[in-house]
């Protein structure tokens, strides 16, 4: 759940502002990066392994080992103690990611996979040695073969299939197909259907399936799985555009864009420790929630009325908000639904409860990616064209300071032809608009 977010060099951040006014030419970063260039091969294997650690149940275990191991009474305590952990990782990847490479030292970020990888040894070590619960009867009772044919191949395939193909064609809403196109039209229909094939075939077909009939039972689950989703959608909505705003705004390296999120965990923490101590002497987990819907909604409304001329604090105090509400309501959700559902299924009811998570956050992602886009698509060339017409630039040139600005390289903007200082900062300053009503949608 840590966030790091690597850094670029300080005076890089500086470079906008000077490229704006012709004071500097191209630098050598061109250079850094083709250095420290990765084959792609490399990627797509470290993304599946990513997936395949995530897939295995790192986060479902994360929560559900404390909770099968303490009484009823002492999981709000679990949880505070699950989320202090994470916030407290996120902090220091953050810090420690953004330091490594902070002044233009790229290679160093693989000291970082360095520590990281030494950690989840150890982690998995701890697990070897530390966790050795009983045997329950089915497992002593049933062969191997009995036990893979229970699980439900038909919604393991089913709903990620499905999942994926609704994230593609929403990512590819205007980037670049319109939904009048087969790219889209083609995996969104296939997906609905997929998606209504493994809803039929759980609700009539696999009583005992990812979507056990006893986990239904109690009103609450329902209602904390659709709360997880839509925390899951506006966490990710604001981990993935937050860090964007301010470096758009604010002009500011990475590094400093990670110290924004710094400030947001650390209010993690702090929320979900009130939130633990305030359930555990109440026993009214509903409240914390009602209060972290609440800041979820101030969060929001917000960051949708940010202008240009928005002052830079408040990026150090919106995400003191963003914090508090992640720390109330990830501690009690998680509470609610491990209690609306029989104890001898509680993994399932784990494991769904940080799937739906990720379920909202890629779904929210995709959306959110296709509005955005929608949003700059619509805006950009009247902005822009409203911006620097009027100080003489030709019309015939605008396409290339399209280009130039959606590419976020100030130096293909200065070797525009027809471009001059003046028009250089008015244009860059017409695109923060563009970028602020794109954010304001999303």
């Amino acid at each position: 759940m840590h966030h790091s977010h690597p850094a670029s060099t300080d005076q890089a951040s500086d470079k906008p502002e000077a490229y704006r006014h012709g004071e500097l030419q191209p630098s050598t970063f061109e250079e850094q990066a083709s250095s420290s260039r990765v084959d792609p091969k490399a990627i797509i294997a470290m993304i599946a392994i990513n997936f395949i650690v995530f897939a295995c149940g790192c986060q479902a275990f994360f929560y559900l080992i404390p909770s099968e191991i303490l009484p009823r009474r002492y999981r709000p305590a679990a949880q505070v103690s699950l989320n202090i952990s994470t916030g407290s990782g996120a902090v220091t990847a953050i810090v420690m990611a953004g330091a490594l490479v902070r002044d233009g030292n790229l290679e160093n970020y693989r000291i970082h996979w360095y520590v990281v990888t030494g950690l989840y040894f150890f982690a998995a070590l701890g697990l070897i040695v530390g966790y050795n619960p009983p045997p329950r009867a089915l497992q002593l009772s049933l062969t191997t073969r009995e036990k893979l044919r229970r699980l439900d191949w038909v919604g393991f395939i089913l709903l990620p299939v499905g999942s994926i193909l609704f994230c593609v064609a929403l990512q590819w809403s205007r980037n670049p197909y319109y939904w009048d196109d087969a790219h889209i039209l083609a995996p969104f229909i296939v997906s609905v259907v997929i998606i209504f094939v493994f809803a039929v075939y759980e609700w009539r077909f696999k009583a005992d399936g990812i979507l056990h009939s006893e986990l239904f039972r109690s009103k609450n689950f329902a209602i904390a799985l659709f709360a997880v989703l839509i925390e899951g959608v506006a966490f990710f909505a604001c981990n993935s555009y937050l860090s964007l705003e301010v470096q758009v705004l604010l002009q500011v390296s990475s590094f400093s864009v990670g110290l924004r999120f710094v400030v947001l965990f650390a209010a993690s923490i702090i929320g979900a420790v009130v939130t633990g101590l305030y359930t555990i002497y109440t026993k009214r987990p509903r409240d914390s929630l009602i209060v972290g819907f609440v800041l979820l909604a101030i969060f929001n409304s917000l960051m949708a009325a940010m202008k240009t001329s928005t002052s830079s604090g408040v990026f150090w105090g919106y995400p003191v908000l963003g914090g508090l509400r992640l720390g109330f309501l990830l501690t009690n959700l998680a509470v609610i639904t491990q209690m609306s559902t029989p104890r001898e299924i509680i993994s399932l009811t784990t494991g769904i409860f940080t799937a739906y998570r990720g379920l909202g956050a890629t779904i929210g992602l995709a959306i959110n990616t296709a509005i955005f886009n929608d949003a700059m698509s619509a805006n950009l060339a009247p902005k822009i064209s409203a911006a620097v017409i009027p100080l003489g630039f030709s019309p015939e040139q605008l396409a290339d300071l399209l280009r130039a600005l959606s590419s976020g390289d100030p130096s293909t903007i200065i070797i525009v032809p027809g471009m001059t200082p003046e028009i250089a900062m008015v244009a860059a300053e017409a695109m923060k608009e563009v970028y602020i009503l794109s954010f304001r949608n999303v």
